[in-house]
C-alpha cells in the first residue's frame, strides 16, 4: 500500500484541468472586484465630467481631453469637488479648434450638474474698477481662477 501522506495527497485528489478552470471561474469576480476597487472617486468624477462636456460639443466623438483634474473646495464648511480640464474637438466645419478650458460641477440629481466651456473667441480682458483693462478674461475671473486653482494649479491670466 502506497503512503499518500508522504506526498500530501489523498487518493483521487489529483487536480484535473476541469477543477482548475472551475476554480478560476469562481475566483474571477473576486479578482476583478479587488482590481476595480482601486479606481478612485476622482476618476469617476473625471469620466462623468468628460461625458457632460461631450454633450455640449458639435462633434462629441472627436473630443480629446488633457490636464483633467479634480479640485476639492470648501464653502461655508461644506466640501465639494470641481472638475477642471481642457478639451479639443471638431467644429461644424470638421476642423479641430484648439484646446479650450472647461469646468464641471457635480450635481445633486445628476453626476454633473453644471458645465462651462471657455469660448476661445472671447479672450478679451475684463475691465477693472479703474476703467483699465486687466489681464484676466471673464472665464478666468468667474470660473477658472475661482474654482480650478489649488496647490498644484496656479491662476491663469489671458489663457496663459
Amino acid at each position: 500500500m502506497e503512503n499518500t501522506e508522504a506526498h500530501n495527497l489523498r487518493p483521487g485528489a489529483a487536480l484535473s484541468l476541469k477543477s482548475v478552470i472551475r476554480t478560476i471561474v469562481v475566483a474571477m469576480p473576486f479578482i476583478v472586484g479587488i482590481l476595480l476597487s482601486g479606481c478612485s472617486p476622482d476618476s469617476a468624477l473625471k469620466s462623468s465630467a468628460e461625458d457632460a462636456v461631450k454633450k455640449k460639443l458639435n462633434d462629441p466623438d472627436s473630443a480629446k481631453f488633457e490636464d483633467v483634474y479634480v479640485v476639492k473646495k470648501i464653502d461655508k464648511g461644506h466640501t465639494y469637488s470641481v472638475i477642471c480640464g481642457r478639451v479639443n474637438a471638431r467644429n461644424a466645419l470638421g476642423g479641430y479648434i484648439g484646446f479650450s478650458r472647461f469646468i464641471a460641477i457635480p450635481g445633486t440629481k445628476a453626476p454633473i450638474g453644471y458645465v462651462n466651456i471657455e469660448d476661445r473667441r472671447d479672450r478679451s480682458p475684463t475691465i477693472g474698477d479703474d476703467g483699465k483693462p486687466e489681464k484676466t478674461t471673464l472665464f478666468e475671473l468667474l470660473w477658472w481662477n475661482m474654482h480650478c486653482v489649488d496647490e498644484q494649479h496656479a491662476p491663469t491670466h489671458m489663457g496663459k
